[in-house]
């Protein structure tokens, strides 16, 4: 009896994928702090997780190609999510309100936005704490620095504020069709379609 129990735990730990930890982390929608959205939401897409700032030299042409991507794969499972965040440079010193209605006037954001949160340090939130597990300890070094997520939740790209976001485009496009990416976490920092901004 027990020898046959052995067995079908065996079998479970081998052929039961773990669902993502990523799943389990929530956070607070910017447009009402008080709600709680669940990254559980976000089952089965394509994801772009990225650091955001209203004052920051990235700041224009990462917003419109962000709301160009959203737009375009709107009708895909892929999303955009945004953290605002105001440790890099004091880029984001506004509130929620105001971060929110900036984005909105200014880049007519279609993504969605989460309340401000710190991504680096002792008081980085939880996920972030875990992104940077999952990438070998790559963190955020300065505003809009991105991280690409398959469907199952698992992180499959880092990117720096010097990539474009549209140069994710193709692995997006990849992931999206069900395609396995190849090379390394941080294969833009390699020198793939680097975009300098000054």
């Amino acid at each position: 009896m027990l020898f046959r129990i052995f067995i079908i735990c065996i079998f479970t730990v081998t052929f039961c994928q773990t669902e993502s930890e990523f799943y389990e982390f929530a956070a607070n929608e910017i447009e009402n702090e008080k709600v709680i959205s669940s990254m559980s939401e976000y089952k089965g897409k394509v994801l772009l997780i990225v650091n955001v700032a209203s004052e920051c030299g990235f700041t224009d042409h990462h917003y419109e190609e962000l709301v160009e991507l959203q737009q375009k794969y709107d009708q895909e499972d892929f999303a955009i999510l945004a953290f605002p965040c105001n440790q890099f440079g004091e880029q984001e010193p506004q509130d929620n309100h105001q971060i929110y209605r900036f984005a909105l006037k200014e880049y007519k954001v279609n993504f969605k936005m989460f309340s401000k949160i710190e991504t680096i340090g002792k008081h980085a939130h939880a996920l972030y704490k875990w992104l940077k597990l999952q990438t070998n300890g790559h963190e955020p070094n300065w505003n809009f620095c991105k991280y690409l997520l398959n469907q199952n939740g698992e992180v499959v790209r880092f990117a720096s504020p010097v990539v474009s976001p549209k140069d994710m485009e193709s692995d997006i496009e990849k992931l999206l069709s069900h395609e396995k990416l190849t090379g390394s976490i941080t294969a833009y920092e390699d020198g793939t379609n680097l975009h300098e901004e000054l």
